[in-house]
């Protein structure tokens, strides 16, 4: 039963202008092909409640006090062809696992979980009414309500129906576990209720979920996520469960290069307009690469590191500067080209 649940969550959640970040299709879409990988978090005796009740513009999100351990969940997302099971559930185009099976659109831009298996248990979801778990673009105070519902196999069958709301409900400034401070960052605050009935005679199961995902243009999947699980089996007292979640690509973690910041790098002139000159200000730090983005999230520069970069062929406006070190660190800033 529990193997039967969490799938239901994740199935349900493993997927979701110019001056506050818009999560666009282009940029956060989940494709075939793609992985996540996310530090494990714990959060002792830390209290998120403040900071997850933190909405609005220009706010400022801390997570200077959860930690982040050495423990990493990998998640991969596969073609139709390479998992059989993807022919139980028209329309479906993107399998996450092996698990739980998903149908990306265009037009409109959106994200519909059609159904979920717990592989060697015998469970299965079938949506007969989708639930759309993402919808592109979606900006600052952006909602969307989604009703779904459909059959449950497990060791008896049932029914399940339920809602799904996603809000981008803030957008400013998030401060990781290690130090690292990415600006312009859009959180989406989603919420899913499922009733199951049928699987224990005369007692209804009720899942509630609430996930806080944070994007930013450095990656596709959220950089930073806390979920909690809300669990009601019958009657009596929910069970409640809560897990934090780090972008293993955007943590940098580590003795040397876990917390890089201005103190590491120059960069001037900024506002620049034809040559930038970038200073490694740290003995030990090894500047690898270059990334410049464009506000959108597009790459317009990449390249080797060097300390003088040419920045008159780039559109004046602003960008984001990414310079990573051989051992894996990562600093990032604004950069005005005019």
């Amino acid at each position: 039963m529990k193997k039967l649940l969490l799938f239901i969550s994740i199935g349900l959640f493993n997927q979701l202008n110019a001056q506050t970040y818009t999560i666009t299709e282009a940029n956060h879409m989940i494709a075939q092909g793609d992985t996540s990988r996310f530090y494990v978090c714990d959060t002792g005796a830390v209290s998120l409640t403040s900071i997850l009740n933190t909405a609005g513009s220009n706010v400022t999100w801390n997570f200077t006090g959860v930690g982040v351990t050495s423990t990493v969940v990998t998640t991969s997302y596969a073609s139709t062809l390479s998992v059989p099971a993807s022919s139980n559930y028209p329309g479906c185009n993107l399998v996450q696992g092996t698990s739980n099976f998903y149908k990306n659109s265009s037009s409109p831009g959106q994200v519909e979980l059609l159904g979920a298996a717990v592989p060697g248990a015998g469970a299965s979801l079938n949506f007969t009414n989708s639930a759309v778990v993402a919808k592109f673009p979606f900006a600052l105070t952006n909602t969307n309500t989604d009703n779904f519902g459909g059959t449950v196999t497990f060791t008896s069958n049932g029914t399940f129906s339920g809602s799904v709301n996603i809000n981008a409900d803030g957008n400013g400034t998030l401060v990781l576990p290690t130090g690292q401070v990415l600006t312009n960052v859009t959180r989406i605050k989603t919420r899913q209720t499922t009733n199951i009935n049928g699987l224990i005679p005369l007692f209804p199961i009720v899942l509630r979920i609430t996930n806080y995902d944070y994007y930013h243009v450095s990656d596709k999947f959220p950089v930073f996520t806390v979920s909690y699980n809300s669990l009601l089996l019958g009657i009596g007292t929910p069970t409640i469960t809560g897990t934090v979640r780090s972008n293993k690509a955007v943590t940098v973690v580590g003795l040397d290069e876990k917390t890089l910041n201005a103190s590491h790098f120059r960069v001037y002139p900024n506002p620049a307009s034809s040559m930038l000159t970038i200073e490694s200000l740290a003995n030990g730090i090894e500047p690898a690469g270059i990334k410049i983005y464009s506000i959108t999230g597009q790459i317009v520069l990449k390249q080797p590191f060097d300390s003088s970069i040419n920045v008159s062929n780039l559109k004046a406006g602003m960008y984001y500067l990414e310079i990573s070190t051989s051992k894996g660190g990562v600093y990032k800033q604004k950069l005005v080209v005019n």
